[in-house]
Order: structure tokens, then sequence, then C-alpha cells
């Protein structure tokens, strides 16, 4: 670890200060960067900026780092150039398939400069490493110090503590968001929290059972009343665990996010006519993604959510892309979807395993066309 480790880390509970006005732009301008690299629709540029990247004050990732996280029935990604194909490594750590998820996301905050705090949900053995680090928190010199310190945390951290107080962590993050509530309500703003974990919550004691759940559900609740977005990424494939964060997502209107490929399908099951391309997952991975996007893998969008996806995704706010309601003419939409999609790039389409454009019409149509109900 760096000499000045400890002071670095530290300064992330001091109170937020807001960043030069010319880093928030610059993260702006990179933005565009990031979406185009993970292959999205320049048209989402302005979705993204005008409808949550700029309402969104500051992100706090939730890490469970217990002993159960070292299980070896989890999934990493191979990318090509390009994102062309998207291979599975099978049989890695939950902690590695989820160290490559931060990785991605970490580089990402340092480049648009979205200030993003990490609590460990444990607190470590080693006393070097810390429980709450952060980036984009002060000195954008400060960058490639704090993304060389997560990397690091997440490389050498122990995963040996056999509990999981997911409730605890999620109570003391709730007591210092209130205080910040106000100020984030009066800007129009909100913070992302993201909570990574297996699933399987216990006490501080390492009990488990009903209790424990019940008061992990209590605790979300109250952080849900706060001005926040709460996304889940599970690292399992335990139908249980998904099961009752499912239920979660009712409740709260949070965003459960299984891997790129337990996710591809999920949204194939109800929304079959669009691929879930990599850019997709990572923009609700970050808390980026808007209501309709968060809503892909929970039902079937009727024909006036589709186009309003479709508004979202591909024309955003551009004047020189025409996109007809399909309420008004159906076919008119089609023939305007068809000529989009002929300028976008293919995305590499997990549940096919084979390059897709965006939006299959042909299923679009065998769905929604003559005779369907919207």
């Amino acid at each position: 670890m760096p000499p000045n480790f400890q002071r670095q880390v530290s300064s992330i509970d001091d109170t937020h200060t807001k960043p030069p006005r010319t880093v928030n732009e610059r993260g702006e301008q990179n933005l565009q960067h990031y979406l185009e690299k993970m292959g999205l629709p320049l048209g989402l540029l302005t979705t993204i900026s005008e409808e949550v990247y700029t309402a969104i004050d500051s992100r706090i990732w939730v890490v469970e780092n217990s002993y159960a996280m070292g299980k070896r029935d989890s999934h990493k990604m191979k990318l090509s150039a390009n994102f062309e194909r998207i291979s599975k490594e099978d049989g890695v750590s939950r902690w590695s398939e989820l160290a490559q998820c931060v990785d991605f996301h970490s580089k990402m905050a340092a480049r648009c400069w979205m200030p993003t705090r990490f609590w460990l949900v444990n607190k470590p053995d080693d006393p070097s490493i810390p429980q709450k680090f952060g980036l984009c928190w002060g000195d954008p010199n400060e960058l490639t110090s704090e993304l060389s310190i997560a990397k690091q945390v997440f490389s050498n951290i122990s995963l040996d503590q056999t509990t999981n107080p997911l409730a605890s962590q999620i109570k003391r993050i709730e007591k210092y968001l209130s205080s910040e509530a106000p100020k984030l309500s009066a800007k129009g703003k909100f913070v992302a929290v993201v909570v990574c974990t297996q699933g399987v919550p216990t006490d501080e004691g390492g009990n488990r059972g009903s209790a424990v759940v019940k008061e992990l559900y209590k605790s979300l609740i109250s952080l849900a009343k706060l001005p926040v977005k709460i996304v889940f990424r599970l690292c399992t494939d335990n139908d249980q665990v998904v099961d009752f964060f499912n239920t979660l997502d009712a409740k709260l209107d949070c965003d459960v996010l299984d891997d790129f490929w337990g996710e591809a399908m999920e949204v194939y099951l109800h929304n079959p006519w669009l691929t879930y391309g990599i850019g997709l997952h990572r923009l609700r991975e970050a808390g980026l993604a808007t209501e309709l996007m968060d809503e892909l893998d929970e039902k079937a969008l009727n024909m006036s959510q589709i186009h309003q996806f479709c508004l979202e995704f591909f024309v955003g706010g551009s004047l020189d892309i025409d996109l007809c309601n399909p309420l008004d003419d159906f076919e008119a939409f089609v023939q305007d979807l068809e000529q989009i999609l002929r300028r976008e790039k293919p995305q590499f389409n997990p549940v096919k395993n084979k390059l897709s454009h965006w939006i299959d019409v042909v299923k679009l149509k065998s769905m929604y066309g003559r005779g369907a109900s919207s």
C-alpha cells in the first residue's frame, strides 16, 4: 500500500465537497466516450445526461466481503475487441466476478467524474485495508492514487469472515444519508446505492433466519424513503435468494441484477424483441439507467412503452431522427425503426450467442403487429 494510503482513505468520511465545474463538464463529455465504447446509441447520451447523470449526487457501493463470496460458482466475462463476442469463464469465485464489475465501474467513475464510495460490509482483519474508500471525492489529481487503492483492496482482501450483516451496514448508510436528504431533495438530486451481495444475510453475530431477513427488509424500507436509487447486484444463482430480492424489487421500486447472462435471459423472457447488450447491463449496474430500462426484466413492455424506450434509446434530443408513434401507425413506426437500426452497430446477443440488431423487428411485429393489443 502507498505510504499516504490511510490519509487518502479517511478523506471520504468528510463532508461532500462539490468538485470544480470544469471537472463536471469534462465528465459529461467523457460519458459520451463510454456510451460509444459500450456500443450504445448516441441518442442515449441526451437521455442519460439530462435525466440521470446530472441528477446523481454520488454513489455508494455496499460490497459484501464474507467467506461466502469466495465460493467458486460464478462467471467472468472474456471480451473481444469492440465487444463483438463475450464469452463466459465458469468456475470463478463470486468475488472475482464482482471485482471485474467493480474494476469497470471504478474506471468509469474516474473518467466521468462520478463521486463514489465503497463500503465493505465487514471490517477487514488486515488494518491496512480500509472498510471505506472512495473515488472522485476531492482533488482530481488524486484519481490515479484512488484507483490504485481500490484495485489493491479488491486484489488483496481475505474473505475469511462468516458474517454478512447487511442490515447493520444499510442502517449506517441510512443514518449518513438522512442528514444529507434535505439538501439532496432541494437540489433535485439522489444517491445511487448499489448493494453487491450473494444475498444470504446474517446479523453481526453470524446468525441467520427469518428475524435477520426481516431486519434487512426494514432497513431497506427506511433507506428507500430517502432520495436514493437502490440497485442490487447479485452474485449468486440461488433461485430462493433471487426470488427474495425480486420480491423486494416490487416493494421498494429498486433494480435487481444478476450477472450479464442471467440478466439477459430475464429480459428475453419478458421482452424477446430486444438484444440485451453489455452496455445496457453496465448502465443498470452503474445506477444510470432510466425507469423503463429498469423494468425490462420485470414485465413485457406495452407498445406505448416500447415507443418511449426507443425514443430514449435512439432519438434522445435529436431533431434529425423520425420515429412515428406505433399507436398512430404501426407500419410507419416499423419503417422508421428499421432505418434507425441500419445506422446502429450490431450487438453481441448473449441469449443467441451471436451479433444481433438492438431490436428484432420481425419478433416485434409478431408480438405487437396487426391484431395485437397495446
